[in-house]
């Protein structure tokens, strides 16, 4: 949107109970089916939020939970939204 980076997450899972399960417990989001099938053929269970504010605060809870690459993944989602806002404020 007006050239604004926009933080979108998606977990993906063949296995309904563990994306039901996240989906109790997170406070915001929404669950869906993908309609297309993994190679296997299963169905993939989502669950999609959006928006600067709930994706930061989404991924700052996982960032513990997180192996080596995905937190350094994190760190650069941070460091570019960071340095979007700091561009903003100089203008």
């Amino acid at each position: 949107k007006n050239g604004r980076p926009e933080l979108r997450c998606l977990i993906a899972s063949t296995d309904k109970d563990v994306i039901e399960k996240a989906f109790s417990i997170m406070e915001y989001g929404s669950m869906f089916d993908r309609s297309s099938k993994t190679v296997n053929g299963k169905t993939m269970h989502c669950i999609g939020l959006s928006g600067n504010k709930i994706g930061l605060e989404f991924i700052n809870r996982m960032y513990p939970l997180m192996g080596e690459r995905r937190r350094n993944k994190i760190d650069e989602i941070r460091t570019a939204l960071a340095g979007w806002t700091d561009k903003r404020k100089r203008t």
